[in-house]
């Protein structure tokens, strides 16, 4: 009885005040953490798309200053430039096709706009998840008081 009793006040204090209400604020309970389960899952694949955004736009501005470079060579001195540097060109090349697809305009954000994005994202990202973690534990006090109680009446 005492079990019950505990069970009792916590669902108070959940502001649930019957039996006959504990199952329907359960199963919402449930629905609400699926439902942002699926959301911090959504913003953990959007930071991890800003994640690799900012390696791109750092490895184009790496590897920018030696294709100006070769760029500005005259004819004679590109093919030697280009044979000591090809793999960071190749790379720059590359690089450039990846942001052109991202960015078909041809502006893509700086490093620190996308780091904004990321931060911003992480933070909402760690907010919902305390959210989160509060929905489980109601979601474990609703399970045992439920059962507790059922035991009880049988």
């Amino acid at each position: 009885m005492k079990n019950v009793a505990d069970m009792i006040n916590m669902l108070e204090g959940y502001n649930i005040k019957s039996t006959a209400e504990l199952k329907p604020v359960a199963n919402v309970v449930l629905a609400e953490r699926a439902v942002m389960s699926r959301t911090i899952d959504t913003m953990v694949n959007k930071i991890n798309d800003i994640s690799e955004r900012i390696e791109l736009v750092r490895k184009f501005q790496q590897t920018k200053p030696f294709y100006d470079e070769y760029k500005t060579l005259p004819k004679r001195k590109q093919q030697k430039f280009y044979d000591d540097n090809e793999p960071v060109i190749n790379q720059f090349h590359e690089v450039g096709k990846a942001l052109r697809s991202l960015y078909p305009d041809g502006k893509f954000p700086s490093v620190a706009t996308l780091s904004k994005q990321r931060d911003d994202l992480e933070t909402e990202r760690r907010e919902l998840h305390k959210q989160y973690t509060q929905l489980k534990q109601k979601s474990a006090d609703l399970d045992r008081a439920s059962q507790t109680i059922e035991d009880y009446l049988e």
